[in-house]
């Protein structure tokens, strides 16, 4: 059987199985405690790296977003300037 709860910080949480037919040395058995840790809200960051920051004219350059949790969209900035919306984590900038 299943139950689900919405944990508070600290709660302790355990079962007792109780059986009422059988030869059992006893009719209840105690499950182990565990206690409930609940962090506070995630910080999201994020982190791009590029494997270079000097690139020749016309050549191009991969810069990805490395988030530290999975997200739905990034926006891409150039000098301030929005440049691409969208799902991908990638931005393929040139040298100019």
């Amino acid at each position: 059987m299943n139950y689900s709860y919405v944990p508070v910080n600290g709660d302790e949480v355990w079962c007792i199985c109780h059986v009422t037919a059988g030869c059992w040395t006893s009719q209840t058995a105690e499950s182990n405690h565990i206690i409930m840790q609940v962090d506070p809200y995630l910080t999201l960051a994020v982190n791009i790296t590029t494997p270079a920051t000097t690139v020749y004219n016309g050549v191009a350059v991969t810069v990805t977003a490395n988030p530290n949790y999975p997200v739905s969209s990034y926006d891409w900035y150039v000098n301030g300037v929005i440049v691409s919306h969208g799902a991908n984590p990638y931005l393929c900038a040139y040298g100019r």
